[in-house]
């Protein structure tokens, strides 16, 4: 007989379900913004639901039709009354009240169903398991020791075949040949290997036809076989079957086949964890990985390291429940520190993670937002900054990738912190003296790859923070704002260097050293390396706004991520341009220098040849006057010469008749000075035309040398009149 809201009795959604379970159970047609108001009142049960009115039904925007199968299904179960809280559980800490027992305590039973505690199964209402069976395998779940007996136990020991898988692993191909083939427990894949083997097995053999499917202990070996397990031996199987398998005809349903895959498989790699030797796929060795653990709620906070010694009891254990049974589920952050493969397949076998995304972990792979069935996928190529804030100041670079559990419990949040490998070919590689790329980006960067974890662990323990009172949704949003708050700094620290070296080329101008300018030139390529990852970063939030069920709580927040993104590519692309100008300044400033050295050149050229003008004409001038001194001279010696001579006849007397002359004396004189006369007239005329002449090609000489001069240098700046006249006085 069928209720009033149109399903059997007998499967009837449970008041121990989530609320957006059933409701989705109830009315599939259901209205996003519904489920999203449900959110908000902190609906979390099915049994906060059943105790709704139909006013308060009709408040949070249910219809007609889906008010009354909400109200019928309230009425044919029974729901008590919420219990006050215990307050004597909870006790003051620094970091907010802590819950007894311990990080890794029994799960509350009955509070969800095991996948909706885990975070990353889907819940499918037609193979829910019934509570009972909830119940019986949750604790045969938490049984490590006897999971990890029976491996040991196995025909084959499934340590040994598990570290060869391993070691043997090229992980350029690790999704097809290692994660796809031995470690995909996604649920999507057990349930596809099941149906493979219920369509197989004959439904005529079957005596009851409406029983649910279920495989046998043959198929099991088949399943088994298609993880990598080899086939077990007769006591193995029995342990397994007696302690799983709660029907007695050995038929094994679909929740007790994945207990089954998941323990075994599980149990060998805590197993090869606990060993002492362990190496990476060919040889590669792995940094040391730390493994963190964060319970956090409205009232919870709860941070343990996960030593070697209880690798047992947090992958076979579950997390405490919160302490008031009005609050939702507490929400659980698993951090690793670095990168071991070993146990990050651990994770992905207990939390059933998908394998592209488990490869992409591995791989690094840039910045990207995926979404794998309702959960989630992130993965942040980071830069932060490393050095002192008077020094230039080298940047390093980081990898997250983070998985979060989807609607609607969102209370999984798995996250990976790793120095980024690709960082030393991708980032400008010239690395400060003694420091060589290799060192920088891995050895040097892994205390700053794991410094976003450690802001956020800090604003987790804060009791009144809002990442508490919010679910793993707004735990990704964390990540990408402290992601981006350090890529900001680093902006900002590159706004401060360019300053500087800025304010040294206004001051030093052609001065300014040429490692500053290499350093600008850097500069501007490391900017375009930022600008790339901020737009891939960029891409990734914008899906994840796209995606309506993450953003209908989280737009404004993601909103704002985004316009921080916008200005780190303003910065980038500005702080690019300003390396060009000062690039550009410098080389003109450069150029400015030269001019002014040729400028100067030329002008002690022209001194110098001025001067050498000078003396030329000095010596011509004296050279002329004591040619015109010799000249009206020579005649006057000659006839002295001549008239001097003794010539005479035999008596004594003088044979030159002027000499005989009674006024010869007077006469020669009189010629003397009239000769005189007429040479310095000549001689004053002929110096004056001289002086005209020179005195007008000198003037003429000098303004064809300025104007020559004016064209060569061209416009020239103000400074030149004065640095001419500083060289002159040189």
């Amino acid at each position: 007989m069928e209720s009033a809201g149109g399903f059997a009795s007998n499967a009837a959604p449970s008041p121990d379900m989530s609320a957006e379970s059933v409701l989705r159970s109830l009315a599939p047609e259901c209205a996003p913004a519904v489920v999203a108001r449900l959110r908000r009142e902190r609906v979390w049960l099915a049994a906060d639901l059943a105790r709704l009115d139909k006013e308060d039904l009709r408040d949070l925007g249910f219809n007609m039709l889906e008010r009354s199968r909400v109200l019928a299904w309230a009425r044919s179960v029974a729901v008590p009354p919420p219990a006050p809280p215990d307050r004597s559980r909870a006790t003051s800490s620094p970091g907010g009240a802590r819950t007894p027992g311990g990080v890794f305590g029994a799960e509350f039973e009955n509070f969800l169903p095991r996948r909706r505690r885990s975070g990353f199964m889907d819940e499918d209402p037609g193979l829910a398991r019934s509570t009972s069976q909830q119940i019986r395998l949750e604790r045969v779940e938490q049984q490590a020791d006897f999971w990890c007996s029976l491996a040991s136990s196995w025909s084959s020991p499934l340590v040994t075949r598990c570290r060869r898988a391993i070691e043997g692993v090229n992980l350029r191909e690790v999704r097809e040949s290692l994660l796809e083939s031995l470690f995909d427990l996604s649920h999507e894949r057990v349930k596809e290997v099941y149906e493979c083997m219920v369509a197989e097995e004959d439904t005529e053999a079957r005596s009851d036809a409406a029983a649910a499917p279920a495989i046998s202990v043959s198929q099991l070996r088949q399943g088994l076989a298609q993880y990598g397990l080899p086939e077990p031996n007769g006591d193995a199987l029995h342990q397994l079957l007696e302690a799983v398998v709660e029907s007695k005809g050995a038929c094994i349903q679909l929740a007790e086949f994945e207990t089954i895959l998941s323990r075994l498989t599980l149990a060998q790699l805590v197993m090869l964890l606990e060993g002492d030797q362990r190496t990476g796929p060919r040889g590669v060795a792995f940094a040391a990985s730390k493994l963190f653990v964060v319970d956090y709620g409205v009232r919870t906070f709860e941070a343990l390291e996960v030593a070697s010694d209880r690798f047992r009891r947090f992958f076979f254990g579950h997390r405490p429940p919160p302490q008031a049974r009005s609050d939702p589920p507490n929400v659980r952050w698993v951090h690793m520190k670095g990168l071991d493969l070993t146990l990050l397949l651990a994770l992905s076998v207990k939390y059933s993670l998908h394998p592209l995304a488990v490869e992409d972990t591995i791989e690094q792979a840039p910045s990207k937002a995926d979404r794998h069935g309702p959960h989630y996928f992130l993965t942040v190529e980071g830069l932060c900054l490393s050095g002192l804030a008077s020094e230039a100041q080298p940047v390093r670079g980081y990898h997250v990738a983070v998985f979060a559990a989807g609607p609607p419990t969102s209370d999984t949040v798995i996250s990976f912190a790793q120095p980024d490998a690709s960082f030393a070919e991708d980032w400008p590689d010239d690395w400060p003296a003694g420091l060589t790329a290799t060192a920088a980006a891995g050895g040097l960067a892994a205390a700053e790859a794991d410094g976003w974890a450690s802001k956020i662990r800090s604003a987790l323990s804060q009791p009144l923070s809002r990442a508490r009172e919010r679910r793993a949704d707004y735990f990704l949003y964390k990540v990408l704002d402290v992601c981006t708050d350090e890529i900001m700094i680093v902006i900002r620290a590159y706004i401060a260097r360019l300053g500087w070296l800025e304010g040294r080329l206004h001051a030093m101008l052609h001065k300014w050293p040429r490692n500053c300018l290499s350093e600008v030139m850097l500069i501007r390529r490391q900017l375009y390396v930022i600008s790339r990852r901020v737009r891939g970063l960029q891409r990734a939030v914008r899906k994840l706004i796209d995606d309506r069920d993450l953003s209908l709580g989280l737009n404004a927040y993601l909103q704002d991520i985004i316009e921080h993104m916008d200005e780190v590519t303003d910065d980038c692309e500005r702080l690019a341009a300003k390396c060009g100008a000062m690039a550009e300044e410098f080389d003109r400033a450069r150029e400015r220098e030269r001019e002014r050295r040729k400028h100067v050149r030329r002008e002690q050229t022209r001194r110098q040849e001025m001067k050498r003008s000078v003396q030329a004409d000095r010596q011509n001038r004296t050279l002329f006057v004591l040619t015109v001194v010799t000249t009206i001279f020579t005649p006057m010696q000659f006839l002295s010469g001549v008239y001097g001579m003794n010539f005479v006849d035999e008596a004594g007397t003088p044979t030159i008749p002027e000499l005989l002359w009674k006024q010869g004396y007077r006469y020669f004189w009189m010629v003397v000075s009239g000769y005189l006369t007429l040479a310095i007239l000549v001689a004053v005329t002929l110096t004056y035309c001289s002086n005209c002449a020179g005195g007008s090609s000198s003037s003429d000489e000098s303004s064809g040398n300025t104007y020559s001069d004016d064209e060569e240098s061209g416009s020239q700046p103000a400074g030149y009149a004065t640095d001419s006249i500083l060289a002159q006085g040189v």
